[in-house]
This record gives structure tokens, C-alpha cells and sequence, in this order.
């Protein structure tokens, strides 16, 4: 990104483990400005390398603090004791406990820890600047210790469901891809 190797990604040939799959590259920049540039390349300086690209996306971001890094109003601690935290940009569905939690992350300082006694309790947040008939894909890092984590519309119906045991109590990359139905898009953890 930019020409500078620490905003990029690199895949050599050594961390391939089969010279004929395809593998997914998947990673998180933060433009500088409208002009950044992103290089896809193969080879090196000493020998002739072949690789092949396909379906290349440049995805922006329409999650306001997916991170879970910023509070509107609550205290990030180890374990979240009140569970009244409110997250920037997240609204809560229904009465769900919410907590900032510092010591259950999968990246940066802080998690969302989201303790529902229904089916319909979670945080959510409209995302603007969607379009109408397009389609979005949803990604998600999730821990789940107990129960089920949906991702649902704003119809509250499911569109995929993910199990303690599927998930086994571990960080995980879930991802969702929904056609969009209005000038805005709903996402509900």
C-alpha cells in the first residue's frame, strides 16, 4: 500500500504449502488520502515467479467502530462488571447486558461482550451510505462462550446462525453476504 511494505501483505512461496491452491488474503489499511495506491505483484530479483490474482476487492469500511474501541458512555475493564457499556455507533436491541471488555480481544484493546436473554436482544447499527438491490458482505470476529450468535436483517429474520459448538469458544472470522433492500443496511450482532 503506498509503496510501504508494513501497510501490505506479503505471500511467499515458502508459506504456500501447495503450489497449485488458491489462498485468500485478507487485510486491514488505513488510506492515508484519496490518492492511496495498492500494488499487486509476483516475482522477485532473483529468479522468474508466476502468480495469479482474481477477484480483487477494496472494501470501505461502513461499520461505524467495529473495532469496539470507542464508548459513548461505561468503563472498559477485564471482565466488564456492569454491563451497561454503550459502544459509539452500536444501539442496543431490546435490554441485552453489554460489556466492554478488555480481557477477551481478538485485536486492539477492547471486545463487546453482548449477554441476551432473547432471541432479539444484541447491538446493532444502520449503516449508511449503502445502495438499494447491491450486495454486502458482513464480516465478523466471534467468541462465542454460550448459546447462539445470529446475524439477522432488519426484518429479524436470520440470515446465518452461529453455534457455541460450531464455534468452539475460540476467535473466529464469520462472513455473511446479503442483497440489501433499502438506502440503508441494518447489521445486527
Amino acid at each position: 500500500v503506498d509503496a510501504t511494505a508494513a501497510l501490505g501483505i506479503t505471500v511467499t512461496q515458502a508459506g504456500a504449502t501447495s503450489a497449485s491452491t488458491w489462498y485468500e488474503i485478507d487485510f486491514t489499511f488505513e488510506a492515508a488520502d484519496t490518492s492511496t495506491t495498492i500494488d499487486l505483484g509476483s516475482g522477485s530479483a532473483s529468479s522468474t515467479e508466476i502468480g495469479y490474482w482474481d477477484n480483487v476487492k477494496v472494501q470501505k469500511n461502513l461499520v461505524n467502530n467495529g473495532g469496539m474501541e470507542a464508548l459513548d458512555s461505561g468503563i472498559a475493564d477485564a471482565d466488564g462488571a456492569n454491563g451497561e457499556d454503550v459502544f459509539t455507533g452500536w444501539t442496543k436491541a431490546d435490554t441485552p447486558a453489554v460489556y466492554a471488555v478488555t480481557g477477551t480481544t481478538h485485536s486492539g484493546g477492547q471486545s463487546a461482550k453482548v449477554v441476551a436473554d432473547s432471541s432479539y436482544e444484541g447491538i446493532y447499527q444502520i449503516a449508511a451510505g449503502v445502495q438499494n438491490n447491491k450486495y454486502y458482505t458482513i464480516l465478523a470476529w466471534l467468541k462465542i462462550i454460550s448459546g447462539n450468535v445470529a446475524f439477522d436483517d432488519a426484518n429479524g429474520d436470520y440470515i446465518k446462525i452461529i453455534t457455541q459448538s460450531e464455534n468452539g469458544n475460540t476467535w473466529q472470522k464469520y462472513s455473511v453476504t446479503i442483497k440489501n433492500d433499502a438506502d440503508n443496511l441494518y447489521i445486527r450482532l
